[in-house]
């Protein structure tokens, strides 16, 4: 079956839409499993950054907690700039910006300077999944865009099974500065193939329900106010607590 996207003249056929989605998935599930090795890398390095900087148990958790703070907070502005700039760009510039920060990791002189660079390491990476859930929602037909979804996630799986595979032997190797380095480097590659990689997005007839028209736009304060969010945001919330 073909379809024609009249607006600009491109003709979509079945095969380019599933090959659009196939494409999309094959990028994010790598994405989203790097994404996972470099958060749980500080974990693995937490003994030997102790050590080195003489930190006990209580200021070590403070690298991991202040990551997960600035996370958390950068969601829904996140959300914004993936509504209003797309996918593309956005994901680009986190993947680049979070390997700076991976690097930087790895040069961190003191305590303060090491908790700064994690904390602004969150930004870079809470501003990711917004990002990548809309290249989904931008790629994928309604009748695929689940599998695409769950495709994605799985990469959470993967890459906390790689990270001890991959971290490991290379903080034994080399050391945890050196690590953060090699990783940096591995990802701001990965962020450029992730641009050159990703396919156009599909016309935004494609990516509704059959029949579905424009709706007015709703204000984000209402948004914010919709009773249903904020249980799904719990929702989650108390399922990556326990797992």
């Amino acid at each position: 079956m073909t379809t024609v996207d009249t607006q600009a003249g491109e003709f979509w056929t079945a095969r380019r839409i599933n090959r659009t989605a196939l494409v999309t998935m094959g990028v994010m599930l790598l994405a989203w499993s790097v994404d996972y090795i470099d958060r749980f890398a500080i974990s693995m390095a937490l003994p030997s950054i102790g050590a080195e900087f003489g930190l006990g148990k209580t200021a070590q958790g403070w690298l991991v907690t202040v990551f997960a703070l600035v996370y958390l907070a950068c969601q829904i502005p996140a959300g914004f700039l993936a509504d209003r700039y797309g996918s593309r760009v956005p994901m680009l510039v986190t993947l680049v910006l979070w390997s700076g920060f991976t690097a930087l990791t790895g040069m961190a002189g003191t305590f303060g300077v090491l908790l700064l660079v994690r904390a602004l390491f969150g930004v870079c990476q809470g501003c990711f999944p917004a990002a990548s859930f809309k290249a989904i929602a931008e790629r994928t037909t309604p009748a695929n865009r689940g599998t695409a979804a769950g495709v994605m996630l799985s990469a959470s799986g993967i890459g906390s099974g790689l990270a001890p595979l991959i971290v490991g032997p290379l903080l034994m190797a080399v050391g945890w500065r050196h690590t953060f380095l090699w990783m940096a480097g591995c990802g701001a590659l990965i962020g450029v193939a992730v641009w050159a990689v990703l396919p156009k997005r599909l016309p935004d007839r494609l990516t509704r329900l059959p029949g579905e028209t424009d709706a007015p736009a709703v204000p984000r304060s209402r948004v914010l106010r919709a009773g249903v969010i904020w249980k799904f945001a719990l929702l989650f919330c108390v399922t990556n607590m326990l797992s």
